[in-house]
C-alpha cells in the first residue's frame, strides 16, 4: 500500500525542496558553525543540500505531466546563484551550478516533450522522410 500523489502535488513539493536547497543549507551552516565549528557547519550544509536535491529530483522524476515552471526552475535557480555574492570564491562553483541547472532543465524539457507525445510524432515524421537521428 503506497502513498499516491497527484502530479501537481509532486510538482509543488519538488519546487519546495528546490527552494529549500538554497535556504536550509545556510541555516545548517550557521547552526553548525555557532554550535561547533566551521567544518561541521559546512558538512551540515552539504548534507542538507544533497538531501533536498535528491528529494526534489525523486519527486520530479515521478511526475507524468511536468509544468513549464518546473522545467525552467533549475536554470532560473542557477542564474540566481550566479548573481548572488559568492560563498565560495572563484568561478568554478558558478560554472558547476550553471552546468547542472542547464542539464537538469534540458532533461526536464526532454521528459516533458516525450510525455506530451510530440517527440514520438517528430521521430515518426523523420522516419517517413528517410532521415535518422
Amino acid at each position: 500500500m503506497g502513498i499516491t500523489m497527484s502530479d501537481s502535488t509532486k510538482s509543488c513539493l519538488s519546487i519546495f525542496f528546490f527552494a529549500a536547497m538554497f535556504i536550509l543549507p545556510i541555516v545548517g551552516f550557521v547552526v553548525g558553525w555557532t554550535q561547533w565549528d566551521v567544518r561541521t557547519g559546512l558538512i551540515i550544509a552539504a548534507v542538507i543540500f544533497v538531501l533536498c536535491f535528491v528529494a526534489a529530483g525523486a519527486l520530479i522524476a515521478t511526475v507524468k505531466q511536468i509544468p513549464w515552471l518546473v522545467v525552467a526552475l533549475p536554470i532560473v535557480g542557477a542564474l540566481v546563484y550566479l548573481v548572488l555574492p559568492d560563498i565560495v570564491p572563484g568561478p568554478v562553483d558558478d560554472g558547476v551550478v550553471m552546468t547542472a541547472g542547464t542539464l537538469v532543465s534540458i532533461l526536464l524539457a526532454l521528459k516533458k516533450q516525450f510525455a506530451s507525445g510530440n517527440a514520438t510524432e517528430i521521430a515518426k515524421s523523420e522516419e517517413t522522410n528517410g532521415e535518422t537521428l
